[in-house]
């Protein structure tokens, strides 16, 4: 019994394969600039209902802490929206992209969201500092810099121990305070 279903499941999942092979061949492959096109439709859609976002978020059947409000536009949510935003405006060929970007720090006056210790509010540092490093202007970093001028100088005590399940989510974070331009970190004399 046992022989009859592998050699029989080998060969369903031969069939199968090749006929997923056969059938990608026959895909004509996108050009990049239908790919580019597609990609300027995405991002212009994500402008477009940015102040709406909530209206557009997938919800289980039965939400619990889930809504459709709007999310605040510094949490980690947004943060990726803006790295995403930031790398298609390097190839974009329209400034209306790194403009949208410039108005979302402004806005917010370049600030970190409300948690210090929580890498998920330290995520839109990352459009921050890519802003920064294109345009120059000094505000766009200077409450970063804070933030983490700060933290080295309060280290976090007690544990570091979640209530909720752990994520990794929060990747872009720990790259921040490295990608700071070093001649505006404060010196430490030692680690924590």
């Amino acid at each position: 019994m046992k022989r009859f279903i592998s050699k029989h499941g080998v060969l369903l999942l031969a069939l199968v394969f090749g006929s997923c092979v056969e059938c990608r061949a026959a895909e004509p492959a996108s050009s990049p600039k239908e790919i580019k096109a597609i990609l300027k439709k995405v991002a212009d859609w994500q402008i477009k209902t940015f102040e709406d976002m909530g209206k557009y978020r997938a919800l289980p059947p039965k939400p619990t802490w889930q809504t459709r409000n709007r999310y605040h536009d510094l949490t980690w949510h947004c943060g990726a929206l803006y790295a995403g935003m930031y790398e298609w405006s390097t190839i974009a060929d329209d400034p209306k992209y790194v403009q949208w970007l410039v108005g979302i720090g402004e806005r917010n006056d370049w600030k970190l969201h409300r948690r210090p210790y929580h890498a998920d509010d330290h995520t839109v540092g990352q459009f921050y500092l890519n802003l920064y490093e294109d345009l120059g202007d000094e505000a766009m970093i200077g409450p970063t810099r804070e933030r983490f001028d700060w933290i080295l100088k309060n280290p976090k005590k007690g544990t570091l121990e979640w209530d909720a399940p752990v994520w990794g989510d929060p990747i872009p974070a720990p790259q921040i305070p490295g990608r700071l331009p070093t001649r505006h970190m404060k010196k430490r004399k030692s680690c924590p």
